[in-house]
């Protein structure tokens, strides 16, 4: 077998030194779309009724990329590395408490059980890598459809997309102008920079699903009745989950990346709407759509249509493929998110607790040597256990964010409107916090 394991080494990557230096690439492309003309960009666009709009499509307002990859990105980076990197430390700690033992409930080298993670997530990684090789040549393909042919050309009519990645063939007033050599050079240059960071995300998330993946099936084959190792509860902890809350740190880190995950995918969405909207600025549309459009038009929460119907500005009936793979992917995330907790983790501790009360039954004597318990104390502790892992979200609350996350990308406006509660919120206790602290300093400088 290769020694080479990409995955692994996420386990073994400071987690800043991946998230940093992603933020920073994420601001120079920023930065390089303004200076070379494409962070604010006008194209004149035809409305479905035929009528004439000039759009604000620059790198700046399109949020999906620039706040995407400036932020988004390298915080799901930093939780992606971060979680597995607690990973082979929580299984060197379930060794540790005797949580993993051979069949015959004998203690096993932590060795082992580290070449065995070893092997169990270097076993597919050739697929990993193929489907990693397929996004960036995604990518790429994107970039030569959506930028640099055009811009090769010097003809905007050429693009799939009229907005920033062909920015220089746009004027000021918006109409279609051809550009000198070196301004399509240095636009190209900044929409492959971006069209990379898009694969970088692609990247990301296939090996967040392939992790989450060979994670689960670890779990799954600890607990199997007729495998090598046992997946055991330990009864000497002091916690209800009988030692699971030792993964607790790694299952955290994986769901607060697939919420940046999915906060990437939503972006992408909002976006894909407002190019085919009839909204010149994203602002307008922010407003029009969630402000006035709630207060026009309550019952109407973002047509499911506008997930795979165009609406401008030609063809009004053709298939949206972006936003068909946006909402693919959200739901890949979302649907891992409840695998690896309730199909993998949580089935576990269920099947630990059988195996040791059958245990308990049959050989009772060896059980007793490997807990140092009495059987009466073994049974009272597995029958207290609690088998979800998390601590700070239950089951049917991850299971309604779910729910709600699969909804808010059909009904974007509901996603806008939990954001805009959450902004106010967080508004208000700024407020809160700042008028606390200017009585306090009235009071204390009261004589």
């Amino acid at each position: 077998m290769s020694k080479f394991r990409y995955p692994y080494v996420l386990s073994t990557v400071q987690p800043g030194l991946v998230a940093v230096p992603a933020m920073l690439l994420g601001f120079l492309v920023l930065a390089l779309s303004f200076v070379v003309g494409v962070g604010q960009v006008q194209v004149e666009v035809r409305t479905p009724s035929g009528a004439g709009l000039i759009k604000e499509v620059g790198y700046g307002s399109a949020f999906n990329w620039s706040l995407g990859l400036t932020l988004v990105l390298p915080m799901a980076l930093l939780y992606l590395c971060k979680s597995y990197r607690t990973f082979p430390l929580a299984l060197r700690d379930l060794v540790a408490n005797r949580m993993i033992v051979s069949r015959e409930l004998k203690p096993v080298p932590e060795a082992e059980i580290a070449a065995f993670w070893k092997k169990k997530i270097a076993h597919y990684q050739g697929w990993l890598l193929l489907l990693i090789a397929g996004g960036l040549l995604f990518s790429l393909w994107e970039w030569y459809t959506y930028s640099a042919r055009p811009l090769w050309l010097n003809n905007g009519i050429l693009a799939s997309e009229q907005d920033w990645s062909v920015g220089v063939l746009f004027s000021t007033t918006g109409k279609m102008i051809q550009a000198p050599a070196l301004a399509r050079l240095e636009n190209g240059a900044v929409s492959l920079l971006a069209f990379l960071g898009q694969a970088t995300i692609l990247a990301a998330v296939l090996t967040f699903v392939y992790n989450a993946l060979v994670a689960g099936l670890l779990f799954t084959d600890l607990s199997q009745p007729k495998g090598r190792y046992r997946l055991l509860p330990d009864l000497r902890s002091r916690d209800a989950r009988l030692g699971f809350e030792r993964v607790s740190g790694f299952i955290e880190g994986a769901l607060l990346c697939v919420g940046f995950f999915y906060g990437m995918f939503y972006l992408s969405r909002l976006q894909n709407i407002f190019l085919r909207s009839s909204e010149p600025t994203m602002m307008t549309f922010l407003v029009d759509r969630l402000l006035l459009g709630i207060i026009d038009k309550p019952f109407d929460l973002g047509a499911v249509r506008e997930v795979f119907v165009k609406g401008m500005p030609v063809d009004v009936d053709g298939l949206d493929y972006s936003s068909i793979m946006v909402s693919l992917g959200a739901f890949a995330v979302l649907i891992i998110a409840a695998y690896m907790i309730g199909a993998t983790v949580r089935d576990a501790a269920i099947q630990a607790r059988s195996e040791l009360e059958r245990d308990l039954r049959l050989r009772p004597e060896d059980v007793r040597n490997l807990f140092g318990l009495e059987p009466d104390t073994i049974g009272s502790r597995l029958d207290q256990m609690v088998f979800w892992p998390v601590r700070y979200i239950r089951a049917r609350e991850l299971l309604g964010l779910i729910v709600l996350g699969v909804t808010c990308i059909f009904f974007y406006k509901i996603g806008m409107v939990l954001v805009g509660l959450l902004m106010f919120r967080v508004f208000w206790e700024v407020i809160r916090y700042l008028s606390g602290a200017f009585s306090r300093d009235r009071a204390n400088s009261t004589p």
